[in-house]
Parts: structure tokens; sequence; C-alpha cells
């Protein structure tokens, strides 16, 4: 039997073409009879055939093997299923996704409080060790040429506001290095060297007022002034404030026989200076040798009214009087400590070092 929709061949018998499920056959209502699906009447008893009936019959009565061919020429189902199979692999790529990415959040959250303290710990660290050493290019080989260059003298003065004036002694620091790099066959080169070793030697005292800095730091700082201090000698050996300064430095750390001997080449250098002396009572006393002690500051209160009789009124001669008084205290002669400390008195009758070290040698002599 041939359909007459795709003109397919079909078994005798069939009713739908298993090729495009046309309907070949179709049954009377009232006979039973098979008659021409196309068929408005039936030819054996004349009943009248409706399109709902031959829709009806279709669905109801289809073959098996026009049934085999609609399973298999629908590929809708399939093509649901695999649509069905990729949106839930997808959703799932999506749900590690999203996992991924939170774990990423708050691994990076943890990691950028760490990153943000050490930067801190860092940016803390590199405030306080701001210059590098080696950039240095003194070669030292070269003759000197008799002024420094204008650059080199901007940045020496704006060193010096920096650090006398601004109190600033990581820019005055970085000013001298400026200075330096520009002047390196300069005679006055040594200038340079002194000034970044004074911002240095104060940047440390500074910071050790500070109980948040690592004492470490402040070291460092203290041996980056005496490199300098040591370079500013090797470029002029006959330079007496740097030798003072020097000696400062090596008191500080403890070094207590270099500071006297830089203080003494500070007098060789330049006798009429008071300060020196002061300095290495200072060191005497820090060292218990009281008696040395007083010899210097006398020797330094000699040079200091030399200087200025007015100087006998100020505020540092009651300190040095003061300092002569308790050295006194040590040595076990509180009568001519009391002396001392009334001299400072006079001077000041509230200083109150004087008054408590008085107090200390009155109760030594009852």
């Amino acid at each position: 039997m041939d359909c007459k929709s795709c003109g397919d061949t079909n078994q005798k018998g069939s009713k739908f073409c298993k090729t495009c499920g046309y309907l070949l056959g179709f049954s009377c209502p009232e006979c039973k009879k098979e008659i021409n699906p196309d068929s408005k009447f039936c030819i054996l008893c004349g009943a009248s055939i409706s399109r709902e009936e031959l829709d009806s019959t279709s669905q109801v009565e289809p073959s098996e093997s026009v049934t085999q061919h609609s399973t298999t020429s629908d590929v809708s189902g399939p093509k649901k299923s695999y649509w069905s199979l990729f949106g839930k692999i997808m959703l799932g790529f999506l749900v590690v996704f999203v996992v991924l990415l939170v774990i990423g959040i708050i691994a990076g959250e943890e990691e950028s409080a760490n990153h943000v303290e050490e930067l801190s710990t860092q940016k803390l660290y590199r405030q306080y060790n701001p210059i590098d050493e080696d950039t240095d290019a003194y070669q030292g080989s070269s003759a000197p040429t008799p002024d420094p260059t204008p650059e080199g003298l901007n940045y020496f003065a704006q060193g010096e506001q920096y650090l006398w004036q601004d109190q600033d002694y990581v820019k005055a620091a970085k000013s001298f290095t400026e200075y330096i790099n520009l002047n390196q066959n300069n005679a006055k080169l040594f200038m340079g060297y002194q000034r970044r070793g004074d911002s240095y030697h104060h940047l440390a005292e500074h910071l050790g007022h500070d109980k948040r800095i690592d004492s470490n730091i402040i070291l460092g700082h203290f041996q980056q002034a005496l490199q300098n201090y040591d370079k500013a000698i090797e470029l002029n050996p006959e330079n007496p404030d740097v030798y003072g300064q020097r000696g400062h430095v090596h008191r500080k750390l403890g070094q207590y026989q270099n500071a006297i001997k830089d203080y003494d080449k500070h007098i060789e250098l330049d006798p009429s200076h008071p300060w020196p002396h002061h300095y290495k009572g200072m060191t005497y006393r820090d060292i218990g040798q009281f008696e040395v002690a007083i010899q210097n500051w006398e020797r330094y209160i000699e040079l200091r009214l030399i200087e200025s009789a007015d100087w006998i009124e100020s505020e540092q001669s009651a300190n040095a009087y003061t300092n002569i008084g308790l050295a006194y205290v040590e040595l076990g002669q509180n009568q001519k400590a009391i002396e001392h400390f009334d001299k400072a008195l006079t001077i000041n009758p509230n200083y109150l070092g004087a008054i408590r070290g008085k107090e200390k040698a009155a109760a030594n002599l009852n």
C-alpha cells in the first residue's frame, strides 16, 4: 500500500505510514468496513465520515510500526534530556565557582590584613631607615675642587633647615646625601658626611624616647652616625667638632674610652672650647671616676666664664655646680657637696637637682 503523503510503500493492512505516519486505512464507524481515509462517505453503507472521527481513530489506533517510527523519529525528548543534563552540569560548575570565590575572598582578606600589618611594619622601618649608604659615589681619588656645586649648596642649606630648625632628621639625612653625591671631588665634602652623621645621631636620640621603636633600629642609626663621622674625619682630620660629635655617640653606646679619646682630640685641636671638658666630665662620672669628672667640670666652668662673665647667672652654670656637688656626694665629701649646691641655688633657688642633692648631703652629715 503506497502512502499518499510521502509515496513510501507500506505492508498491506497497515493503517499508518511507517515513514511519515500518514493515515492509510480507516474503518467505517457504522459498518466497520475499511474505506479510503479521504472519503467523506462510506461507499458501502453511505454513512457520513467527519474529520473528528478520523482524528479520533488516528490517535486511538496507531499501528505498532508507526509508534516505533514516531519514537525513533521524534528527537525532542532526547534533546530535552541533553539540555537538562547540560544545565545541571553548568549549575554544578556555578556552585563550585561561587564556593571558590567565597574562599578566595576570605583568604584574600586575611592575607590583606597580614599584608597591611607587614606593610605598616615595613613602612615604620623605612621611615627611620631612609638612606642607602651605597648610593654614595665617593672614590677619593681625584683632586678636590675649591667650591661645592650650586646644586650641592642648595641641598646642604635644605639639610641644615631640616636638621636644626624643623628637626626632621630623615629629610635632613636625605638632603645631605644629595649634597654628598653632587660633590664627590670637593674639598668640603667632609661637611656633608659630618652633617649626615649629625642627622643620624639626632634621629637615634629622638627615637630613643619612643618605646615602640626596636632598639636595633636605634643602634643602627648610632652606627650610621659613626660611619659618617669616620668618613668626615678621614676627609678632614683637623676638624675638631666632628671628634666631639663622635665622642657623644661612643658615650651613648657605652664605649667610654673611645669617647674620652675623641673629647681629648677635640680639646687638642681647639683648647679654648669648653664643651668637650663638660662631656668628658660626664663620661668619667659614668664610669665612676668622680675626681677626674670634677676636674673637667671645673675647667668647663673656667672656660665658660672666660667667654662671658654673665654665664655665671645662667641655668647651665647652676647645672654645672650641681654636677660637681653630686660627685662630691659620691666621694663622701658632703660639706664640699653642700657648698656647690648652695652656689647652684644662689643662681636658681628652685633648682630641683641642687635642692635634692643638698638634702642628701645634709642627711649624710647627720
